[in-house]
């Protein structure tokens, strides 16, 4: 590892030279390049996919970066000045203390790519060439180019290798990895009458057939965001992509609604303008006699998780029928 990339993993040097007491990932300081004492703190830090630390700020100078582009706003000078002082020995930061625990790496399930692949394109030509499945796709509000752009299919029965029974009626949905590939497929059955409504086919290796991400992901839409547009976080992948397909950028987690946020999933929406979207489910009473309605139940904590991170943060909902893109729109022109 060269002295950049040793300077931009460099724990101690990225908090000093922020002027920041390390409060936790998930939290809002104060930035040093426009915020006075009495400012409300607009700046996050988290760690990038690639180990680098990173600082944003939502607040009125919207700068960001890694503790490269701190040192020379710090500095007055510029980037490539800190960069060739590094290279040539002529600064040489402190070693850095151990960093506070992040969050667990996400394993990625091992699969055989071209099985996977040949499922993906099985399914997906099946949706495209059946007027039924199309119908389908146009009930739930999601339009034949955003069902191409991310391979979404549907299948009528199938037989997996690993299974007594065929799996039937059902939507699948598949989940990039790390690398851009498709490391897993979600079946997301339609109208089930019994058992779980979703799960993973089964293509994984040791065990492992899931992989929870965000899908499209935020990374996916950010080069196409203005500082006005918003990103919508919605409940589900299928109604993601309506919303995509009324012309909003749109993502939700793979993981269904009552995941549990950590602190780089929030990180990933720094500085973004965010709308929850939310479904109006009717309240259920469990069997302690306690109220439980899933709909705001994932609002609140897409809320709280994201408050910290987020330049704007909102919430609508839609109520609770499936037709997503009509819905959405019709939101949008009332407000």
């Amino acid at each position: 590892m060269n002295p950049v990339e040793e300077a931009k993993k460099n724990y101690t040097l990225f908090i000093s030279e922020l002027g920041i007491e390390f409060k936790g990932w998930n939290r809002n300081y104060k930035c040093p390049f426009h915020e006075s004492d009495g400012s409300n703190p607009s700046m996050t830090i988290f760690i990038g996919k690639d180990g680098d630390y990173v600082w944003n700020c939502r607040g009125a100078c919207s700068r960001s970066g890694t503790v490269l582009d701190a040192m020379a706003l710090r500095q007055g000078r510029d980037v490539r000045d800190i960069v060739r002082q590094l290279m040539r020995g002529e600064y040489r930061p402190a070693p850095s203390r151990p960093a506070p625990k992040r969050d667990a790496e996400v394993k990625v399930p091992v699969v055989d790519r071209q099985e996977v692949d040949e499922f993906v394109k099985l399914s997906h030509q099946s949706l495209l060439a059946n007027f039924d499945y199309i119908d389908k796709t146009f009930h739930r509000g999601i339009s034949l180019a955003v069902a191409s752009d991310f391979k979404l299919g549907f299948l009528l029965k199938y037989q997996f290798s690993s299974h007594s029974y065929p799996t039937h009626n059902f939507w699948t949905i598949p989940i990039p990895g790390p690398d851009g590939s498709i490391c897993a497929v979600k079946a997301h059955k339609e109208n089930p009458k019994h058992g779980r409504k979703s799960g993973w086919a089964p293509f994984g290796r040791e065990n492992r057939q899931a992989y929870f991400d965000f899908i499209p992901s935020p990374e996916y839409w950010r080069p196409q965001l203005r500082l006005s547009d918003d990103l919508f976080l919605c409940p589900g992948e299928l109604k993601a992509f309506a919303s995509a397909s009324a012309g909003l950028p749109s993502t939700a987690y793979s993981g269904g609604e009552s995941f549990n946020w950590t602190e780089q999933m929030a990180a990933r929406f720094s500085g973004l303008n965010v709308v929850v979207i939310y479904d109006d489910d009717y309240d259920v009473v469990d069997k302690f006699g306690k109220t439980q309605n899933a709909g705001r139940a994932f609002r609140n904590r897409a809320l709280a998780a994201l408050y910290p991170h987020a330049r704007k943060l909102k919430s609508i909902t839609l109520g609770r029928l499936e037709d997503y893109g009509l819905l959405i729109m019709e939101k949008l022109h009332e407000t």
